[in-house]
């Protein structure tokens, strides 16, 4: 435990990213080459199991769902087009069930994750074409780096899904503008049918284990995370109608999840959240 502890503070603290792009979102510093090395058996393999109570396969199940429904969105018209926000390392598009000539998009405010998750994708969907695109989840259309800019790669939208997965947190800001920020991307959708989904590390209105209160302290204070106020309520309720979530409860455990799926749409897709949530 200490020893995963000093390897990720040594990380966080002589990152070099920080410009004035960046700077508003220090949650991007932790993501050196370095710190991608270590963030899939740190983040997936232990904190998620253990701290957050929510298994990495448990979200590969989610995530993979959420593809096979624009998949079967596509399949009659055009091959699947998807954009995952906040790609990381590329971990859950890695297996990810993408059809045959679909468009994988990822997108990120920290190069070195669209470095990192470029070749994970290419090796394993290599029938479908993998974009890049340095871009800011907050922005807006008249902002730099928005994702809404007419002409990119993304500002045209057509997307039959956009993933968010482990990203809210490390957002600054209040969760009310990380949820408006959320609704604005359904805009890039490309039709009723279409999907924008995610999971998020809660910081109130969850029971949490000493290891889940020591890691919101440790990536709240590195400035990694930005969380103590976003609880479920403010996700799930912001649009009525609109928004359905699930949490995963390990009711096994005397201690609950910290971690908050959610699902986009028209139609409720809250049953598309079974593969992270408690069947009991």
């Amino acid at each position: 435990m200490s020893q995963i502890t000093e390897i990720v503070a040594k990380e966080i603290d002589k990152s070099d990213i920080g410009t004035e792009d960046m700077s508003h979102l220090h949650g991007a510093k932790i993501y050196s080459q370095r710190g991608l090395e270590l963030y899939d058996p740190i983040v997936h393999g232990f904190m998620s199991p253990y701290a957050w109570r929510c298994e990495a396969t448990k979200l590969c199940a989610f995530f993979n769902r959420n593809v096979e429904r624009a998949n079967r969105t596509a399949e009659q018209t055009h091959a699947p087009r998807i954009m995952d926000i906040g790609c990381g390392t590329g971990y859950f598009l890695a297996s990810a069930p993408i059809a045959k000539g679909g468009e994988v998009v990822l997108v990120d405010l920290n190069p070195n994750c669209l470095d990192a998750s470029l070749p994970v994708v290419t090796r394993a969907h290599p029938e479908c074409v993998a974009k890049t695109v340095v871009g800011d989840f907050l922005a807006t259309g008249d902002e730099p780096l928005s994702l809404f800019a007419q002409g990119t790669t993304t500002g045209d939208g057509g997307f039959d899904a956009i993933s968010t997965m482990f990203l809210l947190h490390c957002l600054p800001g209040p969760p009310r503008g990380k949820a408006e920020a959320l609704c604005r991307m359904g805009r890039l959708l490309r039709g009723p049918d279409s999907v924008l989904f995610g999971a998020t590390i809660l910081g109130k209105g969850t029971g949490q284990n000493l290891l889940a209160r020591f890691g919101l302290w440790l990536n709240n204070s590195k400035g990694i995370f930005s969380n103590y106020e976003d609880d479920a309520e403010s996700f799930v309720e912001f649009d009525a109608g609109v928004w359905y979530g699930g949490r995963h409860e390990d009711r096994g455990k005397k201690t609950r999840s910290a971690a908050q799926c959610w699902g986009y749409g028209p139609q409720e897709v809250s049953c598309d959240l079974k593969g992270v949530s408690s069947s009991g």
